[in-house]
């Protein structure tokens, strides 16, 4: 055997090594999802019990999935994003909700990160308040 079949015999056995340890590392990436989906879905169960999910609750909801993703380190943003997407998916089309509320989840997930991160801030003057709020007060 040449030195250049050796060193191509070596470098198949390496390239054989590197490809087995990705598929294990893909395989417990995938496993490590998974208990995140079943987490985070009865973590939802838990916050409907028995309420229905309908297009006021699901803004608050989404709010409290995705506080609740904060605290999966492994995953960044935009796995925790879809993690929550994907899991109010699914329950909705579980029970034969209205998909089309998932339309208005992406944007308002960033919105809430925009908020956390202290980039959004929503500022209502005196005005606004007493307008929408005046006749109440009023009373008290």
């Amino acid at each position: 055997m040449s030195s250049l079949d050796e060193k191509m015999s070596v470098l198949q056995e390496q390239l054989d090594t590197l490809k087995k340890q990705k598929e294990d590392l893909e395989e417990k990436e995938r496993k490590e999802l998974e208990k995140y989906v079943e987490s985070l879905t009865t973590e939802l169960e838990n916050i409907l019990k028995d309420k229905e999910l309908t297009v006021v609750s699901i803004v608050s909801i989404c709010f409290n999935l995705m506080q609740v993703v904060e605290n999966y380190p492994k995953l960044k943003g935009e796995q925790k994003k879809k993690l929550v997407l994907d899991v109010l998916c699914t329950k909705l089309q579980n029970t034969n909700g209205n998909m089309s509320m998932l339309d208005l989840l992406p944007e308002l997930i960033e919105h809430f990160i925009q908020i956390e991160k202290g980039e959004l801030t929503i500022k209502v003057g005196v005005e606004e308040v007493s307008a929408c709020c005046g006749t109440f007060c009023k009373k008290m």
